[in-house]
């Protein structure tokens, strides 16, 4: 079930269920769905609110809204804000593990799962990086590994590549 969340923190459940979760090896997993225009939730649907989905616990931001005769296709990406809102200028991780690196620029409450289980050492620098840009630069000096966000958790989660294979779920 997806939930509207409200800017005063209030919930409204969605009464629609048919959704579908696009799993990214990225970690920005997308989100859609087809709504009738005259459904009595859709009028509080607009580019950037940020749907729950209840099941587990992920956060979407609404970023497209294509409106037909009858219907609205919606689109949205996982909601990664927190991972963006911090910039290093510049950034280096000074040679660390991939669970170093990525500790060392998370937000205050936010955990790395590794789950490739690496203990080698890279140098990553970058002339500027939020913390997603340090993720993202991680799993890629490390060996192409996939990124899983769980954002109820705060945790960031990496996996080899031939232990994630990113796909796609209709709930």
């Amino acid at each position: 079930m997806l939930k509207i969340l409200q800017a005063d923190g209030g919930q409204i459940p969605l009464d629609f269920d048919k959704y579908f979760i696009q799993e990214e090896t990225n970690g920005e997993d997308q989100i859609g769905f087809t709504l009738p225009l005259d459904h009595a939730d859709y009028k509080l649907l607009t580019e950037e609110v940020q749907l729950l989905d209840a099941e587990d616990g992920q956060v979407y931001r609404i970023t497209a809204i294509d409106e037909g005769a009858a219907t609205a296709n919606i689109k949205g990406k996982l909601e990664l804000s927190p991972l963006r809102a911090d910039m290093r200028i510049p950034y280096t991780n000074g040679s660390d593990t991939l669970a170093g690196t990525v500790e060392g620029v998370l937000p205050a409450g936010w955990t790395v799962v590794d789950h490739s289980l690496s203990t080698i050492r890279r140098t990553i620098d970058l002339d500027s990086a939020t913390p997603e840009d340090v993720i993202l630069g991680a799993a890629s000096a490390f060996g192409g590994l996939a990124i899983r966000y769980k954002i109820a958790d705060k945790a960031v989660h990496f996996y080899a590549p031939g232990d994630f294979k990113a796909g796609g779920v209709y709930l």
